[in-house]
């Protein structure tokens, strides 16, 4: 088995190489199934990732989120931690931050309580069926997704060739209840009963 990092710089490569026509039909396809997912229309409260480089894109799914007057959150990175911040408009609210990524402006976008989360939405480099994810290597998320209330659901967004057999873990790895791909919606292990 690779290492993390092998899978790391495989994944990425993967996912780099695959064609922009490729890509958009199979991340149109990820929105519709994240959009589907009862436990995503009944979230009042979402915790989202701003898509860089070859990652399934979120602009369009936050954009849509907001219409429908769900809170959208959206990561900054604080120190060792990640603060979900509220963004009402990412034209306006988002600046460069951490290693230039897109993050809510403190001054714009007020902090949540993490334990209002309903659902957070996260990135990976590559997941398996158990729900065990590889992220980039800082531990933001692992950390992050620890400290969530149990009724949060922990979704993933994938394109079905970064769901592989098995993802090498440690015991701190936070694992995620579904993985949505463009083939459709993983279910993995026990979720969280959905938001009232």
């Amino acid at each position: 088995m690779d290492t993390k990092a092998e899978l790391r710089r495989r994944m990425r490569a993967w996912r780099d190489g695959l064609a922009s026509e490729t890509r958009a039909a199979a991340a149109a396809a990820v929105r519709r199934h994240l959009e589907g997912l009862e436990a995503y229309r009944r979230a009042r409260i979402i915790l989202f990732y701003w898509a860089t480089g070859s990652e399934v894109p979120t602009a369009d799914a936050v954009r849509s989120a907001l219409r429908e007057g769900k809170a959208v959150c959206l990561p900054r990175v604080e120190g060792e931690g990640l603060v979900p911040r509220l963004v009402r408009d990412p034209d306006l609210d988002l600046v460069p931050g951490y290693r230039g990524l897109l993050e809510p402006a403190p001054d714009r976008a007020p902090s949540v309580d993490p334990a209002a989360l309903d659902a957070v939405v996260v990135p990976g480099l590559a997941f398996d069926r158990r729900g065990a994810r590889l992220g980039y290597g800082a531990g933001f998320y692992d950390r992050f997704l620890a400290g969530l209330p149990p009724r949060a659901w922990r979704v993933a967004l994938a394109y079905a060739g970064q769901v592989l057999d098995l993802v090498p873990t440690q015991p701190w790895d936070a694992l995620v209840h579904v993985i949505v791909t463009e083939e459709g919606p993983l279910f993995c292990g026990r979720a969280p009963a959905s938001p009232a």
